[in-house]
This record gives structure tokens, C-alpha cells and sequence, in this order.
């Protein structure tokens, strides 16, 4: 029997949060194939970059570029969001409306890291995360400290620094998340998968 067309059906969101290197797109690549009624929304900031011809230099090359750059951070993640729930479709993404927000925040100082929260996007964002959303941070590691030719080259100070902020923004926008400090990539699995499976099943 279908559901009467005012029912409302909760479309799970699965984001993963953490600084540069830090293993979230492994980590989402290797969780999906276990959930097939998911679909993945990864590499959203190199779809960007290769859409607008940007690349990592031009990108933090001054404050405005790098807040122009997160402004299209957080409206492609609003726009893939509405675009899944139209569809009923919940997804993963390796990138959380918390990210861009962090990125302004240490590129152009407080003041409009706290503008940039206060945009369209980053609320209804939040309110759908809140709502029916999951949010996995990844603890940074020297292990994960890479270059990869496409973003800025991570500095594990930098990395600590980002993961801090992450955290107080999740505290300060009473966010839950789940915390994720193990190198191991099984055991980040395991976590990970029991966490999701535990919320879909609520």
C-alpha cells in the first residue's frame, strides 16, 4: 500500500567531516558498497575545481578567493542535497556543510567565519543534518599527511588546528557526531558500517 502523499519520509544523510588527507573518501568508498540503498556524493570540491578551471593555488591564493571558492562549496552541498531528497534518495559525501565553514573561518578569520554560518545554505543544511543526517569526523594522523596534486599540501599542525574547529562548531551547533581516531582502515570500517546500520534502522 503506498503512502498517502503528505507522509514524509526521512532521507538519510551520511557525511563525513575531517581535514585534508585525513582518509574520508577511502573510508566513504569502502562503507558504500555495504549500504546499496545509498549513493555516494564524493569529490564535490574537485568537481568544483575542474568546472570553474580552478586549481589549489588560485583557490587559497588570497581570503576572497577562498571565501568565493567555499560560497560554491555550500551551495553545490545545498544543491545535492534538495536534488537527493526530491528523489528520496540518501547519500554519502565525503564533505559536510561544517568543511567550507571551517575553510572561511581560518582563511579569513572569525568574524566571517561567523558570516559565513549565518548564510541560507549552512542553516538549512544543519536543520537537515540535525534532522535525519549522520557525522562521522576523522582525527587526523601523520600516516595520512599526502600530496595528491590537487589541494593545498596538508601541514599536520594545520590539520589539528582544522580538526579543533570542527569540533567546536559541532558543539556550538549542538551537533552530534561520532569520532573516528583509528589509523586502522578495518576498524574504521566496522565503526563506521555499525554506526550507519544502527541509523538506519531507527
Amino acid at each position: 500500500m503506498e503512502d498517502p502523499p503528505s507522509a514524509e519520509k526521512r532521507v538519510p544523510r551520511v557525511f563525513f567531516t575531517g581535514a585534508q588527507s585525513t582518509g574520508k573518501t577511502t573510508l566513504l568508498n569502502r562503507v558504500l558498497s555495504m549500504f546499496p540503498s545509498m549513493k555516494s556524493e564524493s569529490g564535490v570540491a574537485q568537481r568544483i575545481m575542474e568546472r570553474r578551471k580552478l586549481d589549489r593555488n588560485s583557490v587559497f591564493l588570497s581570503a576572497e578567493s577562498t571565501m568565493t571558492f567555499q560560497g560554491y562549496m555550500i551551495e553545490e552541498l545545498k544543491r545535492i542535497d534538495q536534488e537527493n531528497e526530491a528523489a528520496g534518495q540518501g547519500y554519502m559525501n565525503d564533505r559536510s556543510p561544517l568543511d567550507p565553514a571551517v575553510y572561511a573561518i581560518m582563511g579569513c578569520g572569525s568574524e566571517v567565519g561567523q558570516s559565513f554560518q549565518e548564510r541560507e545554505e549552512f542553516v538549512y543544511l544543519l536543520n537537515k543534518l540535525r534532522s535525519s543526517g549522520l557525522l562521522f569526523l576523522i582525527h587526523p594522523s601523520e600516516v595520512c599527511v599526502d600530496d595528491d596534486g590537487r589541494r593545498k599540501i596538508p601541514i599536520m599542525e594545520e590539520m589539528l588546528v582544522y580538526t579543533e574547529y570542527l569540533v567546536e562548531l559541532c558543539r556550538h551547533h549542538k551537533l552530534n557526531f561520532i569520532e573516528i581516531t583509528t589509523t586502522d582502515i578495518d576498524q574504521r570500517v566496522q565503526q563506521v558500517h555499525d554506526a550507519i546500520s544502527a541509523f538506519l534502522s531507527t
